[in-house]
């Protein structure tokens, strides 16, 4: 999770200082130094320009530090574009007092390293029972999912994805309580046999939906699809934080007769590991493509945060050319009467697809 440092832990350092009558919180986007004045896209959205002078402080901070005693005095021509700022100002001075800045680059490099920490201790699954403290998670592999005991403790960090969000970073604090059976949740920590003692924990509640494009708004970025859930169109917005996937070509790789094309024999790919599957490696294996390339008619998967309008959702991750798997499903749900498509889908490998509701595709992207 990238942790960057808390605006009201800083606030509180600085009016033991300064006691400013205003800070303002955001990502540094450009420079006028002819008139002193420095570019801000604000935390809430707004953009604006703030004033600097010979007497603002400039000083530095690592990433989650909150401790000013640690920041170091730099200059203000040190600051670069997409440094995140917290600006101070005081009664009686138009122009910010003092800046505390954290590098982009720092940021890019926590991050990474975060995320590689994330890959190391971090288990993700299906929450299925709840007891107190304790999280019953789901991890669906092909020969029966195991079961996981997530335990949560006064320090677990606990946020969670809000509806239509997409990042995984801009996940919003939240607690225990609101966990839920169903949901998707990622947690990382210490693992003892089938117990993993929480550090952090990020969840939300996902909708997954697959279905045929019907309509394409190239303006408005987004895309209609008629859900083979609901059998109602969904439109689907696409962000640029939404990861864009594509299914292997899969007829390319079997005949008209349905056999394999000979050759040598290919280790398995990505997410197939000791006869068990790991959706979310395997999805991560597949190559990327773009909103350009979508096409109308063409079948795509889904996954989102639960919108704010049932209709109308922003997808966390699209995974297009997935007109062969819903052939194939349709096709096996002809021989099975009382089974849908989506039935087939979320029963394959083992029901590692598919959850407590039906249909489930990883939807947390980091």
């Amino acid at each position: 999770m990238r942790m960057l440092f808390s605006a009201l832990a800083l606030v509180g350092s600085l009016s033991a200082q300064a006691a400013p009558a205003k800070s303002i919180l955001g990502t540094v986007t450009g420079f006028k130094m002819s008139s002193l004045e420095i570019g801000l896209k604000l935390d809430e959205g707004a953009a604006m320009f703030f004033k600097i002078s010979p007497q603002t402080d400039v000083v530095q901070v690592a990433p989650g530090e909150r401790d000013l005693a640690k920041a170091k005095k730099i200059r203000v021509t040190d600051l670069a574009l997409n440094d995140r700022v917290l600006v101070s100002f005081v009664d009686g001075m138009k122009e910010a007092r003092r800046i505390v800045m954290i590098s982009a680059d720092d940021i890019e490099k926590r991050n990474e390293a975060e995320r590689l920490d994330w890959q190391k201790r971090g288990i993700t699954g299906i929450v299925t029972a709840k007891n107190g403290d304790e999280i019953t998670l789901h991890m669906r592999t092909v020969k029966g999912p195991p079961e996981m005991t997530i335990v949560i403790t006064p320090k677990t960090m606990i946020r969670r994805y809000a509806a239509d969000s997409v990042k995984f970073a801009d996940a919003e604090w939240s607690n225990s309580g609101e966990i839920g059976v169903g949901d998707q949740l990622r947690a990382r920590g210490d693992t003892a046999g089938t117990t993993v003692t929480a550090q952090d924990i990020v969840f939300g509640t996902f909708l997954s939906r697959i279905g045929n494009i019907t309509a394409i708004n190239a303006d408005a970025r987004t895309i209609t699809i008629d859900d083979l859930v609901t059998k109602k169109p969904v439109t689907i917005r696409v962000t640029s934080d939404t990861q864009l996937k594509a299914m292997p070509d899969f007829r390319a790789l079997f005949s008209k007769g349905g056999k394999q094309h000979e050759g040598p024999q290919q280790a398995p790919p990505a997410g197939f590991e000791g006869g068990k599957i790991d959706v979310a490696k395997l999805i991560d294996s597949m190559g990327t493509t773009t909103f350009e390339k979508l096409k109308i008619g063409g079948a795509v998967m889904v996954s989102s945060t639960r919108g704010s309008k049932p209709d109308v959702v922003t997808a966390t991750r699209i995974i297009a050319n997935a007109d062969f798997l819903i052939e194939t499903a349709q096709a096996a749900a002809a021989e099975h009467e009382g089974m849908s498509v989506v039935d087939v889908i979320s029963r394959l490998h083992g029901g590692a697809m598919g959850g407590p509701t039906g249909l489930a595709l990883p939807g947390i992207v980091q």
